[in-house]
């Protein structure tokens, strides 16, 4: 699915995502330059959005876009901060499922044991 060419009704889900974070649609309207009238007919799903629209509303609430557009539910940001850039901070934002996230937790809990035995390894031939 090319994601960037379509609009979405995402009305529901942004009004939960909003709600959640206690802003009226005056605050959040004025967060992302729109008009509280444009958000009313956003969530109330009688204007469509943009993936553009959407990735910048989901940065704004702390979602993913997946999530917002009702594509993917299970989905976690990650908000990877580098500092010390020529213009200042700059933000990275990742996605990842909780399955990916689940099946990494593990491979590292199993190289950590894996640690463990060489260690013990080690220390039994007195290295």
């Amino acid at each position: 699915m090319n994601t960037k060419t379509k609009s979405y009704f995402i009305g529901s889900h942004l009004r939960r995502a909003r709600d959640e974070k206690g802003w009226s649609q005056e605050v959040f309207a004025s967060m992302v330059s729109m008009s509280q009238s444009n958000l009313s007919n956003i969530e109330s799903n009688k204007q469509k959005v943009t993936w553009e629209t959407i990735i910048l509303m989901a940065e704004k609430l702390g979602v993913s876009p997946e999530s917002l557009a009702g594509l993917e539910a299970n989905l976690v940001m990650h908000i990877e901060t580098q500092q010390g850039s020529a213009n200042g901070n700059h933000n990275t934002v990742h996605y990842q499922s909780l399955g990916e996230l689940t099946a990494l937790q593990a491979h590292i809990a199993s190289l950590q044991e894996e640690n463990r035995f060489l260690r013990q390894q080690m220390e039994a031939r007195g290295q």
